[in-house]
């Protein structure tokens, strides 16, 4: 955990020996993309390389903890309770808005990292993907999909709540 990648603008030689380097604890590797590496990175340095890990596992533990409670409710034999409702909700928008943070908070990482190592008209501010398989996309449409479960839930409990009234 101490380098980060870093993209070429269009204008910048594919060439790494001319890049400019404006720190001395950071070395270059890579042709395509640059390879900043962080010879003996300091407290802020390390909380910045892990922000992005970091972030990505509080947001993976919060959405196995809420699907643990759902499966823990399964024991019970009715899913449809408005618990689990808010429950999947909860993992639809945590999925949903994680897909699109995530990149963010590795991008703010990242450029707070080479900001005064690199010149900024030698490399791309943000570089990311939006492909049909690339994770912003995959992630907004699997949380669209986790809201379809979860209107399900919804509706489930109340034809529950209405069946129950009835008896």
């Amino acid at each position: 955990m101490n380098q980060i990648t870093v993209h070429h603008t269009s204008e910048v030689a594919r060439a790494v020996p001319d890049l400019t380097l404006l720190s001395e604890d950071v070395s270059v590797r890579g042709t395509d993309t640059l390879v900043l590496v962080f010879e003996n990175p300091d407290t802020l340095e390390r909380l910045l390389l892990a922000l992005p890990a970091l972030a990505q596992q509080t947001l993976g533990l919060f959405v196995v903890y809420l699907v643990l409670r759902v499966l823990q409710s399964l024991g019970t034999g009715d899913p449809f309770v408005p618990a689990n409702v808010r429950r999947v909700y909860a993992v639809a928008f945590a999925v949903l808005f994680g897909s699109l943070l995530l990149p963010m908070v590795e991008s703010i990482a990242n450029t707070a990292l080479w900001a005064d190592r690199v010149p900024f008209d030698e490399v791309a501010l943000l570089a990311f993907d939006l492909g049909m398989g690339s994770g912003p996309v995959a992630g907004v449409l699997v949380g669209l999909l986790l809201a379809s479960l979860a209107e399900v839930f919804r509706r489930g409990a109340r034809m529950r709540e209405d069946v129950e009234g009835l008896v």
